[in-house]
């Protein structure tokens, strides 16, 4: 399965998101059979635990860290970038904050598996050297797009994180690996790690689950054409078959730009 960036992408290739306006409004709409947020959840708003009560590695400032959305806003269509880059991530489609977080407490938005997503459109996330993604996600459907890198020009590929019914995949270029498939309606933590020319890696729990070391693209192939990094990305990447879009959640999604240790990833999957 191939076609979305980062987030969720829409426009024909586009950097990375906008910063839209934080919107005070509530979608009232409510998962199906997935956990809801009450309002009381998402009155209590609590970000993780705070920083203060997690290792400095893993705060805002951390080393090599380009954007960390939290993604546990409760309302509006913004993931706020806690970083001093301040990447915010435009939610765009209308999906209600009706996902219960991983924490139990924190809400997070509920994705239709069908024309909603998050987008980025920053020059700042379009790297072409070592990068890393950190994220916890909730799915409801066999197949969709976490996270990606997205343009509608024919036969490119940026790098993509999704997973289908036979597993979960991790794609850079033309090169992919793959691991085992996702578990549903739980969440679950999911990290990939690009070496260039080095090393491919991805993991599930903290678990590294597959990886490779021959024939790793050296550098993040760039696009002729605008593009963007998005959550749940929406147009192929072929320029023609859209990739799945997600049912369910993302929350607290990190990216670096840089190859993070398995030690590292142990620890944000646990934390």
């Amino acid at each position: 399965m191939w076609g979305r960036c980062l987030c969720a992408t829409t426009v024909a290739s586009c950097s990375l998101l906008d910063v839209g306006s934080l919107q005070s409004d509530k979608d009232s709409g409510r998962a199906d059979s997935s956990p809801e947020a009450t309002t009381a959840d998402v009155a209590t708003d609590s970000p993780l635990s705070g920083d203060a009560g997690l290792d400095a590695d893993f705060s805002c400032n951390a080393k090599d860290l380009l954007g960390f959305w939290r993604a546990s806003e409760g309302s509006g269509q913004t993931y706020i970038d806690c970083t001093t880059n301040h990447f915010d991530a435009k939610i765009l489609g209308g999906p209600p904050w009706t996902l219960v977080g991983r924490d139990g407490k924190r809400p997070s938005v509920k994705y239709n598996g069908s024309n909603d997503y998050a987008e980025l459109d920053y020059a700042g996330l379009l790297v072409s050297g070592a990068f890393s993604v950190s994220l916890w996600t909730y799915e409801t459907d066999t197949d969709g797009t976490l996270m990606g890198r997205a343009s509608q020009q024919v036969n490119w590929i940026g790098w993509l994180l999704e997973y289908e019914t036979a597993g979960t995949n991790f794609r850079v270029g033309p090169v992919q690996i793959s691991g085992p498939p996702l578990a549903k309606s739980t969440w679950v933590h999911v990290a990939a790690v690009y070496a260039p020319s080095s090393s491919m890696d991805l993991y599930i729990g903290g678990k590294r689950v597959a990886s490779q070391t021959s024939g790793v693209p050296a550098s993040v192939p760039a696009a002729s054409t605008r593009e963007h990094m998005a959550f749940i990305p929406t147009p192929g990447l072929d320029g023609s078959t859209p990739y799945h879009h997600l049912a369910g959640g993302l929350q607290d999604i990190r990216f670096y730009g840089a190859a993070i240790s398995a030690e590292t990833i142990a620890a944000l999957a646990l934390e």
